[in-house]
């Protein structure tokens, strides 16, 4: 009987160990699968968005921007030369030659070096519009990040990609300015509340000149951002805790040529 009773116990410890062995196994590989579904996500949003030359739409769940025709999947076009100057297209600064032409204010973003020029296949549409945006559901975790683009003003939802499944926060995107004038012309006294940091309430603020709607759509407060925040979290067991988090800062370089006069 003794000889059972402690075959029992020990029986019982084993199965206990097993299932906190289990349970720890299973916990740290939603962790490790959370944090590469992040990482792999993040690497995606940094390609995107460090080639954006124009902000064109920023709120907390979403961001459009316009980038350069070369970073369409579709463009094939590298070697070609597309105004006949001699030049291939992937070494070429204005690649449809129009850099000297002189249009109207409206028409102004259509002509000039690439970076500038928003129709580089002269076809009078903008050429490459991304979109990022996450989708809010009910339910912890259920929320989703996409990513979609839109070649020559096709419609969008033509390209949609899932970039991130059960998304643990309802927000996405935070935008800021700089006090620095290079970064951020003419902002210097958008610090209202004396923090040293320009936000996107600060931005959008009426007293600066935004529009107060609690978005990035105006040419003032398009001018006034210099960094574009991205925070994901995963919870892969929607249990309503995080399983990973991860936060970057992106500032995209051709910004400040685009907002130049």
């Amino acid at each position: 009987m003794i000889a059972v009773g402690i075959s029992g116990l020990l029986a019982l410890g084993i199965v206990s160990l097993t299932r906190t062995a289990a349970k720890v196994v299973t916990e740290t590989d939603r962790r490790v699968t959370s944090d590469v579904e992040l990482r792999t996500a993040m690497n995606r949003i940094e390609g995107i968005l460090l080639n954006a030359n124009f902000l064109e739409l920023g709120t907390s769940t979403e961001v459009i921007i316009i980038a350069d025709l070369a970073t369409s999947p579709q463009y094939s076009s590298g070697d070609t030369d597309l105004d006949g100057d001699g030049v291939v297209n992937r070494m070429d600064p204005d690649v449809d030659g129009d850099s000297a032409l002189i249009q109207p204010p409206t028409a102004q973003w259509k002509v000039g070096y690439n970076l500038k020029d928003d129709d580089d296949d002269s076809d009078n549409r903008v050429d490459m519009r991304w979109k990022i945006y996450l989708t809010t559901a009910a339910g912890a975790g259920n929320n989703t990040l996409y990513l979609d683009y839109s070649q020559n003003e096709e419609a969008w939802g033509r390209h949609t990609e899932t970039l991130l499944s059960h998304v643990a926060s309802t927000w996405t995107f935070a935008f800021f300015g700089s006090e620095n004038d290079l970064l951020s012309p003419g902002t210097t006294g958008y610090d209202l509340n004396g923090d040293s940091q320009i936000t996107m309430a600060e931005i959008d603020a009426v007293a600066n000149g935004g529009d107060g709607n609690g978005r990035i759509d105006t040419g003032n407060e398009r001018r006034a951002v210099a960094t574009i925040e991205v925070s994901l979290s995963k919870d892969r067991n929607q249990d309503g805790v995080a399983d990973s988090y991860l936060n970057t800062e992106i500032i995209p370089p051709p910004l400040y040529l685009k907002r130049r006069p």
